[in-house]
């Protein structure tokens, strides 16, 4: 893997990788590859962070289900339930219908996301609050969330959903998300290298040392350097792959024996398992591969600047986590991130079937 990384890192496809892989429960390995800017002696690290975009789904899945843990929601029960200043509107089909935690962590809650919404917020904007997202009155999402098709009967990848389950933990914990998620799921794990980051974190982003410059496919810096969002629930989530795989690790051990200290393990399996059967490769969070030899889950993210993606095998104990400061122009099981996790299940012989 490493003469394969370094000439990449060489030809200058990505400025920089960083790898942290888990084989048969052994101690997890680090490999990081290339720079955080180009143009500074800035070496990726186990301390580097980067944007993990749609990952934030996965986390945001943990933080949720831990208060259905503590009894705090409910999973299949109306969402409008545990809403007060934001509720989903009445209409024909929620008059016979209902939306839930559970069809919105997979996608299949009856929402239909404005195709030029959920960007990046830019400087000298106006940054939403999450119900100025949800009523569609600001440019990060121009269209107030509805319910546009009868739940659980397709697949329809929605940032919006997770504006919900977003303002559910506001209400539920009564503090801010972000704050909400790190006593919810980081803590617990001692993680201090990840967060979900608002319009107040960007300038630490920006001025420290620790954070990737993204690049787009034509490896150009993106406006600003570093990106946030204000849907922190989608996609606002600032990590390094060896936090995430301390996540991950601890999922892994809610399955094999309940250990795990964010969930226990029945309900780790619910979130590992589709909701029904129309859609079999969605669990509650996660994405559930069934071309591949052996149980896994995947949690993917890619926005401007950013790539990144997670592969976990909770039977086997083995897993890995791929970031990178590049978008470049093509979904994950086309790019680098894809070919690397490929080398991986080669090398464990657990990849597709």
């Amino acid at each position: 893997m490493d003469s394969f990384m370094n000439s990449i890192v060489k030809e200058n496809v990505i400025p920089g990788i960083s790898i942290m892989k888990m084989s048969g429960g052994n101690a997890a390995e680090y490999h990081g590859y290339g720079v955080l800017e180009r143009g500074r002696a800035l070496p990726v690290t186990q301390e580097s962070m980067f944007a993990a975009c749609s990952i934030s789904k996965m986390i945001t899945a943990i933080g949720i289900l831990k208060l259905v843990q503590e009894q705090r929601v409910h999973l299949d029960e109306n969402v409008n339930h545990f809403l007060t200043q934001w509720q989903l509107k009445e209409n024909r089909i929620l008059h016979s219908e209902n939306v839930n935690i559970r069809n919105i962590l997979a996608h299949q809650a009856g929402f239909l996301d404005d195709e030029c919404g959920f960007t990046p917020y830019e400087e000298r904007t106006e940054y939403p609050d999450i119900v100025a997202i949800l009523e569609g009155k600001t440019k990060y999402n121009a269209k107030e969330v509805k319910v546009e098709f009868s739940p659980e009967s397709r697949f329809d990848y929605s940032d919006s959903g997770y504006c919900i389950i977003q303002k559910i933990i506001e209400e539920r914990t009564g503090i801010e998300f972000s704050k909400a998620m790190q006593y919810l799921v980081f803590e617990p794990l001692g993680l201090k290298n990840t967060f979900f980051a608002t319009k107040h974190d960007l300038t630490k982003i920006k001025n420290n040392n620790l954070f990737a410059t993204g690049y787009d496919e034509h490896g150009n810096v993106i406006q600003g350097k570093k990106v946030v969002f204000p849907h922190l629930a989608a996609s606002g989530l600032w990590s390094t792959p060896k936090e995430l795989m301390m996540i991950v690790v601890d999922l892994m051990n809610s399955w094999n024996n309940d250990t795990g200290k964010l969930l226990r393990r029945n309900m780790v399996k619910d979130m590992m398992k589709p909701i029904n059967d129309i859609v079999p490769e969605v669990g509650m969070g996660v994405f559930l591969p069934r071309d591949s030899k052996k149980f896994c889950f995947v949690s993917k993210g890619w926005d401007i600047g950013y790539q990144c993606m997670l592969k976990a095998y909770p039977q086997e104990k083995s897993a890995i986590v791929v970031m990178t400061n590049c978008d470049p122009g093509v979904d994950q099981n086309e790019s680098l991130i894809g070919k690397i996790i490929q080398f991986f299940d080669n090398e464990m012989n657990i990849g597709e079937k």
